[in-house]
């Protein structure tokens, strides 16, 4: 299948890129080391709720592991950082990949050369796809039966997982969902993507740059690919 290059209009609203990782370094040490690479470019930050809870309670507790405890800004990207965890992001108007790629790599690179981890054990590659417009289970190749019931598909939400190439993909579909973007709450049609891999051994850190990359065309090749030709017409692609 030929991908588009870019569909108008575009209804990504966020893009955010996670790495969990494991150290050896004090967890209190990771914030300062990474600030330090960021502190010129990120000049907004903040400390975020989660410092509120009792570190004895946060080390225990493993679903707290990998939460970001600061967040850094530089308007429209965002990094957030925790003792096990760092991801990247950019909100509000999509500026395409090949800029937000060129940004990634500087990120991760800085990261990579700061020296924290010894081992990546996970990446994510996220979309959130949003529109006002029209249901997405409309614009999908999807067929949902309920043993003869009718379905409100104005009110469905749809949450699965699936294998794609060498990732996994968790996929969240909702006709009626409310988002915030830009300081403002609306309500619509919503295609989240979240592709991943968690491999035995790790990730070489040296070879992230290209996992993201691979990341973000099976990305792209599950949205295309879900939705039906006249709805990809409708959105006026271009190659």
């Amino acid at each position: 299948m030929k991908l588009p290059k870019l569909i108008d209009p575009c209804p990504i609203i966020d893009v955010c890129i996670d790495i969990r990782f494991e150290t050896n370094l004090p967890l209190e040490a990771i914030f300062g080391m990474l600030y330090a690479c960021f502190r010129d470019e990120y000049t907004e930050h903040e400390k975020l709720p989660i410092n509120q809870i009792p570190e004895e309670i946060r080390i225990i507790d493993k679903n707290l592991w990998f939460q970001p405890h600061y967040r850094l800004k530089s308007d429209p990207f965002v990094i957030n950082i925790g003792p096990r965890s760092i991801s990247f992001g950019q909100t509000g108007d999509y500026v395409g990949w090949d800029d937000l790629f060129i940004k990634i790599k500087d990120v991760f690179e800085k990261v990579t050369n700061a020296g924290i981890y010894n081992n990546v054990s996970r990446m994510g590659l996220r979309y959130i796809n949003f529109s006002k417009e029209y249901n997405i289970f409309d614009f999908l190749n999807i067929n949902l039966d309920a043993q003869g019931y009718d379905l409100d598909m104005n009110q469905t939400h749809l949450s699965s997982s699936i294998i794609s190439g060498d990732f996994n993909a968790r996929l969240n579909l909702a006709s009626n969902a409310t988002v915030t973007s830009k300081n403002t709450s609306k309500t619509g049609s919503l295609f989240d993507i979240d592709v991943y891999t968690e491999p035995d051994g790790g990730i070489d850190p040296a070879s992230l740059s290209e996992i993201i990359d691979a990341a973000h065309l099976e990305e792209k090749k599950i949205f295309f690919g879900m939705l039906k030709p006249e709805a990809l017409k409708n959105l006026n692609p271009q190659y």
